[in-house]
């Protein structure tokens, strides 16, 4: 099983370098939110902001993985953009073609299944909670309006 946003088609190894190096972007960018994340917790405990330890071990949890997971991924990128045998293999492994078609029905599925149950969650949860039913139901809505948008602008750039 490969990430979801793993797959990739470049054709040569100076294509995939150059998309490894925009990853790498976004994986610092990774880094910066998990550790904005652990910042938040930090301060929501010195100031008593949180009523349970339950949501400040979530916050730490999540801003601690965001963090490390982004390390490993940034490492592991960087050794493989010193490396020409191991970017050519990555490369040659991330553009399967099999493996693009795979990657892209799992996310269709997996966001069919996701606007369903927030469609069920929010209408159902939002009988003992109104804002509930508000959040999914912006949730739903940005998710179908990035579709929208990215699914235009992609048709005019390809």
């Amino acid at each position: 099983m490969k990430g979801i946003f793993c797959t990739t088609t470049a054709r040569t190894n100076e294509e995939y370098r150059q998309i490894l190096k925009k990853r790498n972007r976004l994986i610092t960018g990774l880094i910066l939110i998990g550790l904005m994340t652990l910042g938040i917790a930090l301060f929501a405990y010195q100031n008593h902001l949180l009523a349970d330890d339950h949501t400040l071990s979530f916050y730490s949890g999540v801003g601690t993985g965001l963090t490390v997971g982004g390390l490993l991924l940034l490492f592991r990128n960087l050794r493989t953009l010193k490396d020409e045998h191991k970017l050519k293999t990555e490369r040659l492994k991330n553009s399967d073609e099999r493996l693009i078609e795979i990657s892209s029905k799992a996310f269709r599925t997996a966001s069919t299944a996701m606007l369903i149950a927030a469609y069920f969650i929010g209408l159902i949860g939002g009988l003992y909670e109104p804002v509930l039913f508000k959040v999914l139901w912006l949730l739903v809505t940005t998710l179908l309006l990035f579709y929208i948008g990215s699914y235009r602008y992609y048709e005019k750039k390809m």
